[in-house]
């Protein structure tokens, strides 16, 4: 059964006689998922976050049944030809610390940019699990933080210790500076890496990363990426980084007619304010 299988099935059948039928695809999907985060099947994703925006967002059909089946009678007996829209997912867990809120970008297309394995070990950190074979209980960072059972503990720590990985932060920072410059060229918009075109009246030697020849101004923005904080709030982080970025950039890049926008996002994939509105 497909899930557009699925929602007609709801539709066109009373709740009571498509309950067990709804309950099992629901669990079937699950399992699914919890393959592809770990082929062992060792890894259990928590339930909380299967039918949440933040977390997979996959449709609960057992759970809607009722609003389902009542949509699409209320259209037979109507007369309405316009297809009701009946939301399956909650939005219960805040997405101030956790990824972006749509889930859709679940949805893998096979590209040279993410391997399937790479696209699991994604969809792990997003759940806040990680595969059974990955796991880092008892190991030591170089740091000499020892791994909790926590796994979501053990997440943030990877993000935020420079000494977690061999991979560097400006060497992080300066991927999603390339990945977003090369999407916007893949649009045809010319891009400038580091322009040094702007003044900064400081007398510092500073520039934004990226500068969009577009119309009718030019845009510049800024990357920075965050990392939790168990003390703060991510969202204020983000915030506090926008300022600052703001602070630096802002007055020298509107003084060459051009509009500067902060692109902040949280190691989690979390965009700020200013990012989304860029």
């Amino acid at each position: 059964m497909t899930p557009r299988l699925a929602t007609k099935a709801c539709a066109t059948t009373p709740p009571r006689f498509m309950r067990p039928v709804a309950e099992y695809f629901d669990a079937a999907v699950a399992m699914e998922y919890e393959r592809l985060v770990d082929p062992s099947g060792r890894t259990r994703i928590p339930e909380e976050l299967i039918h949440d925006t933040a977390g997979l967002g996959v449709p609960h059909y057992s759970a809607y049944l009722h609003e389902i089946f009542g949509a699409f009678e209320r259209m037979a007996l109507e007369d309405d030809k316009t297809v009701p829209h009946v939301p399956l997912t909650t939005t219960t867990i805040t997405t101030v610390t956790r990824a972006q809120i749509d889930a859709q970008w679940l949805f893998y297309e096979a590209t040279e940019e993410m391997t399937p394995a790479q696209f699991c070990n994604a969809l792990a950190i997003r759940l806040n699990v990680i595969p059974r074979h990955l796991q880092l209980l008892g190991s030591k960072c170089n740091c000499g933080y020892v791994y909790p059972v926590d796994d979501a503990k053990s997440l943030e720590h990877l993000f935020s210790c420079a000494r977690s990985s061999p991979v560097s932060f400006t060497t992080r920072h300066n991927l999603i500076r390339d990945t977003i410059i090369r999407v916007a060229r893949n649009f045809g918009i010319t891009c400038s890496k580091e322009p040094t075109c702007f003044t900064y009246t400081s007398g510092q030697h500073r520039r934004p990363d990226i500068l969009f020849h577009t119309e009718p101004s030019p845009i510049a923005i800024d990357v920075s990426l965050v990392a939790g904080n168990p003390n703060s709030d991510i969202g204020d982080d983000i915030k506090q980084k926008e300022k600052e970025k703001q602070d630096a950039h802002k007055v020298a890049v509107e003084n060459s007619n051009c509009r500067f926008y902060p692109f902040v996002m949280a190691t989690r994939g979390l965009l700020g304010t200013d990012a989304t509105n860029f």
